[in-house]
């Protein structure tokens, strides 16, 4: 139920609005705690392949370097190396893809907190809406690549230092893992900033005419 103004429906996209930035706080206030956390342990953990299944059932298999065993709880494509010492640039490093997802998850979180604000203001269709949407388009596309790209390169890194490309590692990783949904949900974001804007061109060429 709403009042002839829509006051209540309005409050309640200011409230989903707060509510929706509170949360993107709390995702980039996350990662940089968890980087922080990171520099007080001796070591850290990557992702990584593993390129003989054999070895799954031990997880300290032959090949492994010194100082390295498998997380195997939980295992699927990939499994967390837990290694056990680490300087403190490369401890940091794995904790990379937690940061950059915080960025991302903020910065979309901004950005539908703003969309959520017009509305609430009773202005849907505000000039600057169509370029909001496309901006969210490309944080969810951003979102679907770089976390993964960034845990790829903190792997690399950490196994090179190591030596866990090694003759008779069973070690490897993989270049990100990529889901169709975030594209098309970019993609049907990207139509709807077009209609946006073209609904927008009509109704100011609508208002010059009267």
């Amino acid at each position: 139920m709403t009042n002839r103004d829509g006051r209540p429906r309005r409050d309640s996209a200011r409230t989903l609005a707060a509510l929706v930035l509170a949360l993107g706080v709390v995702a980039a206030l996350a990662g940089p705690v968890l980087a922080v956390y990171q520099l007080t342990q001796p070591g850290g953990a990557v992702a990584v392949m593993v390129t003989d299944t054999s070895v799954l059932g031990d997880p300290t298999p032959d090949g492994l370097p010194e100082g390295t065993r498998l997380d195997l709880a939980g295992a699927l494509d990939t499994v967390d190396l837990e290694v056990a010492a680490l300087p403190a640039g490369l401890r940091l490093l794995t904790r990379l893809d937690d940061l950059v997802a915080g960025a991302v998850l903020f910065a979309g979180a901004l950005i539908l907190r703003n969309i959520l604000a017009d509305v609430g203001r009773g202005q849907p269709f505000h000039p600057r809406m169509p370029g909001r949407i496309a901006g969210l388009a490309v944080v969810v596309v951003v979102g679907a690549l770089f976390p993964g790209l960034a845990g790829t390169l903190a792997t690399v890194v950490v196994l090179e230092s190591i030596d866990g490309f090694g003759g008779g590692s069973p070690l490897g990783f993989v270049i990100g893992e990529l889901s169709l949904l975030p594209f098309v949900v970019a993609g049907a974001l990207a139509i709807a900033s077009r209609v946006f804007r073209q609904g927008q061109q009509l109704t100011d060429e609508l208002e010059g005419l009267v």
